[in-house]
C-alpha cells in the first residue's frame, strides 16, 4: 500500500504519534524547569548566606515571615540573626517551587549518586516501581533491570557523555515488566545524577498491537483468493493491487501504475471493452455503498483468457463530491462458466435420454408435484404425460397406501440429501407390475434440494424368477438339513455359508456362531491346516472333486476323524467358478465320520505298547536285582572284617572301612530311587490310559444317546 492508503486506513496510529510527541516535549520541558531551578538554587545559595535543611528551614520562614509581615499582634521586626532576610526567604520560594514540580510531576524523577544508587525519587517513580519511598531509596539502578542489561557499560557511557536517553524494560518487586523512556543528566548536581521516566507500557502494547491489525490486514490481502485493488478515476490507472492481483497479471503494483491506462487496453479482452467502459461510467455516477457488478475477460500471466466477476464501490470521493477512488474485487469464474455451459448440455444430454429412456422418469418439487415425466409414462398408466404435469400422485388418484409410501420416501431424500431404493407394485393397464425406483436428489444453486428426481424400472420378470429361486434354496435347505452326512459349504477364502444340522450336531456349534469365520480357525488341529488348505487350492486350481481326511475338533475338545469328499460349484458353461467373474463361488463338502474305526486302531496299537513296555519293566527289575546283589556283598564283608580286627586295626584304617560302607549304601539308595522313579511313570501312565479309556466311554455313550 503507499503512505496516502496507509493513512487513512490507519488514522488512529497517527494519533497515537502526536499524543507520543506531546508526551515526549512535556519530559523534556519538566527536565528543563527543574534544572534550571536547580541553577537558579545554586546561584542564591553562593550570594546568600548558607541555607538550613529545606524541611527546617521551611518551617523558620513561616514563623519569621508572620513576624515581619505583623502578623504578630505587638511584635517589633527587629534586625537581627534571629530573623531571615528577604533574599532567604526568595530563596526558600525557589526551593518550594522546585520541591512542588518534583512532588507533582506525573513522570517518575529519580536522583542517583556517583554508584548507581537511588538517593531521591518524586511519588510517580515510587508508583512506577511499585514501592514506597522509604524502600526505594538507596535500591541500585541495577535492582530492576532485567538480567541481560549491562549496567556498568551503559552507566560508565552515560557519566561520560553526560546525558543519555532511550527505553529500556524494569522489572518491579511483584515480577511484572513495564516499559518505560528516560531522559537522564549527569551531575545536575555535583556527584547528583537526574532521571526522568515515563511509563509507555500501553503506548508499546498499542503498538504492538497496530503492529499486528497492519500484518493481519496485509495477510487478509494477500492471503485472498479474490483480486484486490485500487484504481484511481482521475489518474486512470491502478494505483494498489494484492499479491494474487500480480500474479494473476504477472506485473508488479508499479508496473500496474506505470501502465496507467495502457493496463485495460493490454489485459481486457477486446469483445468486452464496451463493458469496461459503461462500468466507468457507472461508477462515476455511484452513491456511497452502492457495489456495481459486471462480468468480463482477463488476459493472465500465461496467456489464458479467464472470465471474472467484478465488484467495485466507491472508496474515496474528491472535495466537491465526486468518485476519486474505486475498491475492487474480482473472482475467477471460469470454471462456473464451464460448469454452466457443461450443466447446460447435459440438460440437453438428460432430456434426450429421458424422452427415449423404456424407464419412467418423473422429477418432484418439494410439494411433491410432478415437475417432468418423460413419454414412456403412458405406456404404464395410459395417461398422457401433460396430465401428470402440477399434480401429486394423490391428486391423480393413486391407491393411498401407495401415495403414503411414495410421500415418505421422497420427503426423506428432500430431509436427509441421500437416495433412496424402494420397489413397489404399480396397477398397469396389462395387470399389476413391481417396479423398482431410485430416487435422488437435485441441487439448486445455493446447495439445497430443489428437486428429487426418480427412475423406475419394471422388475416384473426379476421378481418372478426371485421367487422361483428363493422356492428352489428352500427345498435345498429341507435336504441338506434332514441328510446324516455332515455337509459344510465353503466360499474360495474357506469361509462357512452353509452348515448343516448333522454338522451342529457333532460340533456343537449353531450355524449362527460359524457362518462367515474360517473352518480351520474353529475344527482343524494346527498340524492338519496347511494340508488342508492345499486341498481347496486344489480345487480352486481346476480340480473337479478331491477326497482327504483330517480331525475335526467339536466344541468339547473331543476330536472326530472325517473322510471328505469335496466338489466346486460349476457355472453354466462348466467352468470352474473359481475363475469366474462370479462373486456367488462355492465349495460343497461331504463328510462321513470314521472315529470307530480309528478307535478300534488305536486301541490295537495300545496293546502292542503295553506287550513292549511289560517285556521292557521285566527286564529292568532282572537288572536292578542283579546290581542290588553288589553293594550289599560290600557291606556285609566290610562288616565283618570291622568285626574280626577291630582291635588290630588303626583307626585310620577304621575310618577307610566305614567309607566303603558308605559309598555301597549310596549306590543301593540310588538304584532303589530308580526302581521307585520307574514304578511312578507306569503309574501315571496307567492312570492317564485309564482316564482316556473313560472319556472315550462317555463320548461312545453319548454318540449313542
Amino acid at each position: 500500500m503507499n503512505d496516502n492508503l496507509l493513512g487513512r486506513l490507519f488514522l488512529a496510529w497517527a494519533n497515537l504519534s502526536l499524543r507520543v510527541n506531546e508526551l515526549e516535549r512535556r519530559v523534556e520541558e519538566q527536565a528543563t524547569e527543574i534544572f534550571q531551578l536547580q541553577t537558579q538554587l545554586q546561584q542564591e545559595k553562593a550570594e546568600g548566606s548558607s541555607a538550613k535543611p529545606l524541611p527546617q528551614a521551611r518551617q523558620k520562614a513561616e514563623g519569621r515571615k508572620q513576624k515581619a509581615e505583623g502578623k504578630e499582634e505587638g511584635c517589633k521586626v527587629e534586625k537581627n540573626d534571629n530573623y531571615l532576610s528577604e533574599h532567604d526567604i526568595t530563596h526558600l520560594h525557589l526551593r518550594e517551587q522546585l520541591e512542588a514540580v518534583f512532588e507533582g510531576a506525573l513522570d517518575a524523577i529519580f536522583i542517583a549518586n556517583q554508584e548507581g544508587t537511588y538517593v531521591e525519587a518524586n511519588p510517580s517513580a515510587c508508583q512506577l516501581f511499585g514501592l514506597p519511598r522509604s524502600e526505594l531509596l538507596g535500591k541500585q539502578i541495577t535492582d530492576f533491570m532485567v538480567p541481560d542489561f549491562d549496567f556498568a557499560l551503559a552507566w560508565g557511557n552515560f557519566l561520560e557523555l553526560g546525558q543519555a536517553t532511550g527505553e529500556l524494560s524494569i522489572i518491579r518487586p511483584d515480577g511484572t515488566v513495564r516499559e518505560v523512556e528516560y531522559a537522564a543528566k549527569a551531575n545536575f548536581l555535583p556527584g547528583q545524577n537526574l532521571s526522568i521516566l515515563r511509563d509507555i507500557t500501553k503506548r508499546k502494547q498499542a503498538e504492538k498491537a497496530w503492529q499486528n491489525s497492519q500484518r493481519f490486514i496485509e495477510q487478509i490481502t494477500n492471503t485472498s483468493p479474490t483480486l484486490l485493488y485500487i484504481y484511481d478515476l482521475k489518474r486512470d490507472c491502478n494505483i494498489w493491487a494484492n499479491s494474487r492481483s500480480e500474479k494473476f497479471c504477472g506485473c508488479t503494483q508499479k508496473q500496474m501504475q506505470a501502465m496507467g491506462s495502457r493496463l485495460a487496453a493490454e489485459f481486457v479482452h477486446p469483445g468486452d471493452w464496451q463493458q469496461l467502459q459503461e462500468l466507468k461510467e457507472a461508477l462515476k455516477v455511484a452513491r456511497d455503498s452502492e457495489v456495481i457488478e459486471r462480468e468480463y475477460r482477463m488476459k493472465n500471466a500465461q496467456g489464458e483468457w479467464r472470465w471474472l466477476h467484478v465488484w467495485e464501490i466507491v472508496f474515496t470521493r474528491t472535495s466537491d463530491g465526486k468518485p476519486e477512488q474505486i475498491l475492487g474485487t474480482a473472482i475467477d469464474i471460469t470454471q462456473a462458466k464451464l460448469a454452466k455451459e457443461e450443466l447446460h448440455q447435459r440438460e440437453e444430454a438428460f432430456r434426450t435420454l429421458a424422452e427415449n429412456s423404456p424407464d419412467l422418469i418423473a422429477r418432484f418439487d418439494r410439494q411433491l408435484r410432478h415437475i417432468y415425466v418423460n413419454p414412456a409414462i403412458e405406456d404404464s398408466t395410459g395417461m398422457p404425460a401433460s396430465a401428470f404435469i402440477g399434480k401429486t400422485n394423490q391428486e391423480l388418484g393413486r391407491p393411498a397406501e401407495l401415495v403414503s409410501y411414495w410421500k415418505q420416501a421422497t420427503q426423506k431424500v428432500f430431509e436427509t440429501v441421500s437416495g433412496e431404493l424402494i420397489e413397489f407394485d404399480f396397477p398397469t393397464p396389462s395387470g399389476v407390475k413391481s417396479y423398482q425406483s431410485h430416487l435422488v436428489p437435485e441441487y439448486a444453486q445455493d446447495g439445497s434440494v430443489e428437486f428429487v428426481l426418480g427412475v423406475a424400472r419394471d422388475i416384473t420378470k426379476r421378481k418372478q424368477a426371485e421367487r422361483a429361486l428363493t422356492q428352489e434354496r428352500n427345498f435345498i435347505s429341507a435336504i441338506l438339513d434332514t441328510a446324516t452326512a455332515l455337509i459344510v459349504v465353503l466360499d474360495t477364502q474357506g469361509r462357512i455359508v452353509r452348515f448343516n444340522r448333522a454338522c451342529e450336531q457333532m460340533t456343537g456349534y449353531s450355524f449362527e456362531e460359524v457362518r462367515g469365520r474360517h473352518f480351520w480357525d474353529l475344527f482343524l488341529i494346527p498340524e492338519e491346516v496347511e494340508s488342508v488348505k492345499a486341498v481347496l487350492h486344489e480345487l480352486q486350481a481346476g480340480l473337479s472333486g478331491n477326497e482327504h481326511e483330517n480331525y475335526w475338533v467339536a466344541r468339547d475338545g473331543s476330536r472326530r476323524l472325517i473322510h471328505w469328499s469335496n466338489t466346486i460349484l460349476s457355472n453354466i458353461d462348466r467352468e470352474v467358478v473359481a475363475n469366474s467373474p462370479v462373486s456367488s463361488l462355492y465349495i460343497i463338502g461331504c463328510g462321513i465320520d470314521l472315529s470307530d474305526r480309528q478307535q478300534a486302531e488305536e486301541a490295537r496299537q495300545a496293546l502292542a505298547r503295553e506287550q513292549e513296555l511289560n517285556q521292557l519293566r521285566t527286564d529292568f527289575f532282572t537288572m536292578a536285582s542283579h546290581e542290588l546283589r553288589t553293594p550289599l556283598s560290600v557291606i556285609l564283608l566290610t562288616v565283618q572284617s570291622l568285626e574280626t580286627f577291630y582291635e588290630q586295626w588303626s583307626q585310620e584304617k577304621k575310618l577307610q572301612k566305614l567309607d566303603q560302607i558308605e559309598e555301597a549304601a549310596q549306590n543301593m539308595k540310588h538304584l532303589i530311587d530308580q526302581i521307585l522313579t520307574f514304578h511312578r511313570r507306569d503309574d501315571i501312565a496307567e492312570g492317564r490310559r485309564q482316564e482316556a479309556g473313560g472319556r472315550r466311554q462317555e463320548r461312545e455313550g453319548g454318540g449313542k444317546k
